[in-house]
């Protein structure tokens, strides 16, 4: 896997899952969490994409800034989050952004795939309100500090 692009203290977050409820409860949770970066919510794999590639209705987008993280969510319809990681990392200018795929799956299958792909970490999310606020708290010390160089899985 390539090495993690430098963090960009003005880069979004971009949140991807196919749950307008699961998204709103990320982006609660990263809020209660005190993560201050903005958030782009889209609802599947080929729409990450298409914001990552500045394409479709994504395509005015600003070059030059890419997330400083990407929360994805693995079994989407249009586009799955295993088929967008695999595309993320086959673009030499997307390949080294943090990739935490994160799903209600935790099938071992699922898990090893994600890592074989390309994922830096693979998340689970949880099924209560104080395990959800526990695994941002996580994500915000492991993937979003500023004083923490991430590297790798």
């Amino acid at each position: 896997m390539p090495a993690s692009a430098p963090i960009d203290p003005a880069a979004p977050i971009l949140l991807v899952d196919d749950s307008p409820e699961e998204l709103l409860l990320m982006q609660m949770g990263l809020k209660r969490a005190g993560v201050t970066a903005p958030q782009v919510a889209v609802s599947s794999g080929a729409e990450a994409l298409d914001f990552l590639l500045r394409r479709g209705a994504h395509g005015g987008r600003a070059a030059g800034i890419l997330p400083r993280l990407v929360l994805m969510d693995l079994h989407m319809p249009v586009q799955s989050g295993l088929e967008a990681l695999r595309e993320i990392r086959a673009h030499p200018e997307l390949a080294g952004l943090r990739v935490v795929m994160f799903s209600s799956s935790d099938a071992p299958l699922d898990i090893v795939e994600a890592h074989d792909v390309g994922a830096n970490a693979f998340i689970c999310k949880p099924l209560t309100a104080s395990g959800m606020r526990e695994v941002i708290r996580q994500i915000r010390e492991r993937w979003l500090d500023p004083d923490i160089a991430p590297t790798g899985p």
